[in-house]
């Protein structure tokens, strides 16, 4: 019963991490547009998120998306 409760807290946390990823990569991108005025730099910083977005939901590293989304955009501010 033990791994029954694991998976829907699991799942759970899965829900609310995934609102804060969309939410933070989409500011991320956001961001970029407004600060970087390079295409070909923006475009980087843009395939950069989504190619380490695609490891980590293999993995279900979404935490450590998440935070590396936000490092990311506080670099863009320096």
């Amino acid at each position: 019963m033990n791994d029954y409760k694991d998976i829907l807290f699991s799942e759970c946390l899965e829900e609310i991490d995934n609102q804060k990823v969309q939410l933070t990569s989409d500011e991320y991108e956001k961001y970029a547009e407004e600060v970087v005025s390079d295409l070909k730099q923006r475009n980087k910083l843009s395939n950069l998120r989504t190619n380490y977005g695609v490891e980590c939901k293999k993995a279900g590293w979404y935490s450590g998306f998440y935070t590396a989304i936000q490092i990311l955009r506080e670099l863009l501010i320096y």
